[in-house]
């Protein structure tokens, strides 16, 4: 399906040193992954809040930054299907931080172990037991070429909060 699609390209992107940065809407991007993540969500009966505050731009390949935002939001989608609440929800959240745009990605999932936590960007690190996917460290590789920073949070209230920083174009 797409999502395959998107992933070949990605590695075939990935290695070719052409990619082009440019100036791009990262709601656009972010809007982009959705439409074709939210039949997933919807058969897994896992809604979906966003909120966009203000239109912000950063510099770079936005294929890459939503190969990141693909992997996460499995993670987030994987996460919630094992942990079995009563609360399925993940949360998308753009906003502006000082000159920095902020992609928070929120899980209501079984949230990181803390022995994890520290280690989960590392190389090859996989939780999962057919350790697919790019992978986090992939995605770490992705964020640090646009300057950016990514992290982990494990929510108070449960689940997983993933944050991308990127510098605002």
């Amino acid at each position: 399906g797409k999502v395959t699609a998107l992933i070949n390209n990605l590695r075939k992107l990935f290695g070719a040193h052409e990619l082009e940065f440019k100036d791009f809407y990262i709601k656009e991007a972010c809007d982009e992954v959705l439409e074709f993540i939210e039949p997933t969500l919807k058969s897994k009966n896992i809604s979906l809040t966003k909120s966009y505050e203000g239109n912000l731009v950063t510099f770079g390949s936005a294929i890459q930054i939503q190969q990141v935002l693909i992997n996460i939001f499995n993670n987030a989608t994987d996460a919630i299907e094992n942990a079995k609440t009563e609360s399925r929800e993940i949360d998308l959240r753009i906003y502006q931080n000082q000159a920095t745009a902020v992609i928070a990605i929120k899980d209501t999932g079984t949230g990181i172990a803390p022995d994890i936590a520290s280690m989960i960007f590392e190389l090859y690190q996989s939780t999962k037991a057919d350790g697919l996917g790019i992978g986090l460290w992939l995605c770490k590789a992705i964020i640090d070429k646009h300057e950016g920073k990514i992290a982990v949070l494990n929510n108070p209230l449960g689940g997983t909060i993933f944050e991308i920083h990127l510098p605002l174009a």
